[in-house]
């Protein structure tokens, strides 16, 4: 009896798409080494299976467009609150009572004025003019009146600022986003269906052995299979604890405090100009008649 082959379980399902889609692609990769002849596959079922998974990553991919937009957002928002905090001090100090500071100020705000709407410029012309603002402002006779009103730290953060949203803008345009593409969840089971397919042809061929099949090809594939399912799994389980961990560091909501008991409707105090009426004397009982004897009862004969 020929020796059973089988591929470790791996519930694909519960995968994060990231995750999803490194499985299939080292997956994919393995058989895609092995001639298909000899693992008892076909091109068309590999090719079907290489489509869903190109497929899934060009998801994976707009998704990622979509994440770095939003920090592109923030990198906008904080560079434009360091240029509106450089123009505010720059302009304040035009009140300091130290004259090399208020003199500094006044050649800075000519040099800033042509700079003024600045933050409401395009993304790639502001990027642009605040390197221009930058190279004016480390000229040496512009640095050093920067350094006389204490804001150098405040170009420099503003300079690395600029520079870290120009990579990541740039990033965002050198991404072939495509449109009208399908939801992750429509593709995913697509592509777990072709994996299997593959699978269920490769232990099939394993134990027919008809020739071109060679078994010990297989039997390597399956291994190196079979550790790349319980390495996936292996990350799937540190990606929960450190999720867990993550949410474990979030402070517990306090309890809402019960709300307190309504107090006893009170008496309604009496009103002074309105006297209490005194008490009506409760009628005295009527006193119990005395006792005439009992009729039937007869003295003794003398």
């Amino acid at each position: 009896m020929e020796e059973f082959i089988e591929v470790n379980s791996l519930g694909k399902k519960k995968l994060d798409n990231g995750l999803h889609v490194g499985f299939h692609r080292d997956a994919y990769d393995l058989v895609n080494a092995c001639e298909v002849a000899k693992i008892g596959i076909t091109e068309a079922r590999k090719q079907e299976w290489k489509e869903n998974l190109d497929l899934e990553g060009d998801i994976n991919q707009e998704s990622t467009a979509d994440y770095i937009t939003k920090e592109i957002d923030k990198k906008d928002e904080a560079r434009d609150k360091l240029i509106s905090f450089l123009f505010a001090m720059i302009r304040d100090y035009r009140l300091s009572p130290e004259n090399d500071e208020a003199i500094a100020a006044e050649k800075l705000v000519l040099l800033i004025k042509p700079y003024s709407k600045l933050q409401r410029e395009s993304l790639r012309r502001e990027t642009d003019h605040i390197d221009g603002l930058i190279t004016d402002l480390k000229k040496p006779e512009n640095a050093a009146l920067i350094t006389t009103l204490r804001l150098t730290p405040i170009v420099t953060k503003l300079e690395a600022a600029n520079t870290a949203f120009r990579n990541l803008f740039m990033q965002n345009v050198k991404k072939d986003r495509r449109s009208n593409l399908p939801t992750a969840a429509e593709v995913r089971p697509k592509t777990d269906a072709a994996y299997d397919r593959i699978i269920f042809m490769i232990r099939a061929a394993y134990l027919s052995g008809a020739t071109p099949v060679d078994r010990a090809v297989i039997k390597t594939l399956i291994h190196d299979l079979n550790n790349l399912v319980d390495r996936t799994d292996t990350e799937y389980r540190q990606s929960l604890a450190q999720r867990k961990a993550a949410g474990d560091k979030q402070p517990k909501e306090p309890k809402q405090p019960k709300e307190p008991k309504q107090p006893k409707d009170p008496k309604p105090a009496p009103d002074p100009k309105q006297p209490e009426q005194p008490k009506q004397p409760e009628k005295p009982k009527d006193p119990k008649k005395p006792d005439d004897g009992n009729p039937d009862i007869k003295l003794p004969e003398e």
